[in-house]
């Protein structure tokens, strides 16, 4: 998490847009949840790859993040992904310190 910090520090200072790395962030999120609920009803690598649209090392490197994490944990990190932009749209969280939070939550 200390690392992960550092790097949203290092990318915001070099004048990345919040909404940019929150945006592939639940994406990449999304792509792990699609395959683990993929993986267990079956579907091959290939299957997979043609349903997602994304790159075999995409789906490779979520298939490997995906066995920490069970459906319903998945599910709370894109709703707090989705909490997190709408905090940050309404006013109600600064934009550095929603993304810190978000980050030391994951």
């Amino acid at each position: 998490k200390d690392e992960a910090l550092l790097l949203l520090h290092n990318l915001l200072a070099s004048g990345e847009s919040v909404y940019k790395l929150l945006a592939l962030i639940c994406s990449h999120y999304e792509l792990v949840l699609m395959v683990k609920e993929m993986r267990e009803e079956g579907f091959s690598p290939g299957e997979i790859k043609a349903a997602t649209g994304a790159h075999e090392y995409r789906i490779k490197v979520a298939g490997a993040l995906s066995r920490l994490y069970s459906v319903e944990q998945l599910r709370l990190i894109l709703c707090r992904c989705f909490d997190v932009e709408k905090n940050i749209k309404t006013g109600l969280l600064d934009e550095r310190l929603a993304m810190e939070m978000l980050i030391a939550n994951l």
